[in-house]
């Protein structure tokens, strides 16, 4: 988990704590049921605020981070709620104490993210603050697998000299869920961008990309995306494909693509679509219509998501800004149409 410090605001009193304070957070992960109470607790190695004089006797907070967001301060003076911060939430301990905790009674689908609990304390004639290594709390429901896509680069993005493979996982719950890319049955981490899992009606959803120059991705003979949730795990491999430009001569007409579509791979139908909507829509109305014919026939499921940014790209560049990469774009169109929800 990463937590962002305000630097600027506590540089100048941030002293280095190596070997002084710890400040033991647990647990490091935590599923709890939604209206279920839980609590989060901090110890820390040496009494908070300074004992002499009292100064700071309460100088203990918990923070809350969400993916992609700052932290945001939820409880200070260890009891103390932050504005904002529902009456469900309440900090225990004492003051100058070590032993601390946050309690969350009915906890609420907003109440998921990573906890971070501070100390202040008075080492060496010197303040020091020091955070917790944080309690990343999820909400337990349901395990749903996702629906996972593998989208391989468009043809024009190869010519470029690069390509993009595209894993895409949706609707799945609980949220936790990890991806990992093998080329040739090894893991590789260069090249991948994962991005931040995101809640939908208590179902999430995350996408993964990896980047490998033209020389590799001809050069490999197969590549995979392995999506990991709870105890299950399941991988997807994605093979370069060509087109099915036979089968699609046969049926090249609008009237015949009713009587057809029973004998022709979902591949095939969707390239039909894709000609018969190319002849009878303005190019504003493309994008849209074609997503929505694509779903209310069945065939915009992971089986077919392979052809879809290459396909989509060559025959309806007007779909795309001016250099916009058509994998990414195509990602973002699925994920926020919630289009990719079929089980595997």
């Amino acid at each position: 988990m990463t937590f962002i410090i305000l630097i600027l605001i506590l540089g100048m009193y941030f002293q280095d704590s190596a070997g002084q304070v710890t400040v033991i957070q647990t647990p490091t992960e935590k599923h709890v049921q939604n209206g279920q109470t839980v609590a989060l607790t901090c110890k820390t190695s040496s009494a908070i605020g300074r004992q002499s004089d009292g100064a700071c006797k309460n100088c203990f907070s918990w923070y809350l981070q969400k993916p992609g967001e700052a932290p945001k301060l939820v409880v200070y003076y260890i009891n103390t709620l932050h504005t904002g911060t529902p009456s469900r939430f309440r900090g225990n301990g004492a003051d100058h104490g070590t032993d601390f905790s946050l309690t969350i009674s009915g906890v609420q689908t907003e109440d998921t993210g990573d906890y971070y609990c501070m100390a202040i304390n008075w080492i060496s004639n010197s303040w020091v603050w020091t955070f917790g290594g944080g309690t990343k709390l999820l909400l337990a429901g349901p395990t749903l697998k996702p629906s996972v896509s593998l989208l391989p680069p468009s043809s024009l993005q190869i010519s470029g000299g690069s390509a993009a493979l595209l894993c895409l996982l949706s609707s799945y719950s609980p949220q936790g869920a990890q991806v990992s890319w093998t080329l040739d049955g090894s893991e590789v981490t260069e090249g991948v961008v994962t991005s931040a899992e995101s809640e939908q009606n208590g179902r999430y959803s995350r996408s993964s990309v990896l980047t490998l120059s033209k020389a590799r991705w001809e050069a490999e003979r197969s590549m995979s995306a392995k999506r990991s949730l709870a105890s299950n795990e399941e991988t997807r491999s994605g093979r370069r494909v060509g087109g099915s430009s036979e089968d699609l001569e046969k049926c090249n007409t609008a009237a015949a693509l009713d009587s057809c579509e029973s004998c022709l791979t979902q591949d095939t139908q969707i390239r039909l679509i894709f000609r018969r909507e190319q002849r009878s829509l303005e190019k504003h109305q493309h994008c849209e219509r074609l997503t929505e014919t694509l779903v209310e026939r069945g065939l915009m499921r992971s089986s077919s998501m392979c052809y879809f940014a290459d396909i989509l790209l060559s025959l309806f560049p007007a779909c795309f800004a001016e250099g916009q990469d058509a994998t990414a774009a195509v990602a973002a169109v699925l994920l926020a149409s919630a289009l990719v929800t079929t089980p595997r």
